[in-house]
């Protein structure tokens, strides 16, 4: 993804529809958003990356990467293994969330309120 679509999944995210709100919630100027819109620039720094990331609840070294790959003479399929990394550790933390929250059928019986039927789908 490049800057300027980051910038604009931001913008959705904090829910704010300018330029100047972004760059003032990413701590730089609007006239560095603006040099990335025109192609006076290609990316932003990796400070920017983190607080780019954080708003939008991704791992940095995707974001990062993203970044880097934009750049003149990058090794590309480095910053592309990096980011298929930070993407496989994401899905691996989410799976073992999913494993280790999802109770046994002894365990659900136990929590289900007394009074309620057992033959029917509850959904929390």
């Amino acid at each position: 993804m490049d800057a300027i679509s980051y910038f604009a999944e931001a913008k959705a995210a904090l829910g704010i529809d300018t330029d100047y709100a972004l760059a003032k919630q990413l701590g730089i100027t609007q006239k560095r958003i603006s040099a990335i819109k025109h192609g006076r620039t290609t990316g932003f720094d990796a400070e920017t990356a983190f607080k780019i990331a954080e708003i939008l609840d991704i791992d940095p070294a995707y974001v990062i990467a993203d970044m880097e790959i934009l750049r003149k003479n990058a090794n590309v399929s480095f910053w592309e293994g990096v980011k298929a990394k930070s993407s496989g550790t994401a899905a691996a933390i989410l799976t073992t969330v999913v494993l280790c929250a999802t109770p046994d059928a002894a365990q659900a019986a136990s929590m289900i309120p007394a009074g309620l039927p057992t033959d029917s789908l509850c959904i929390m």
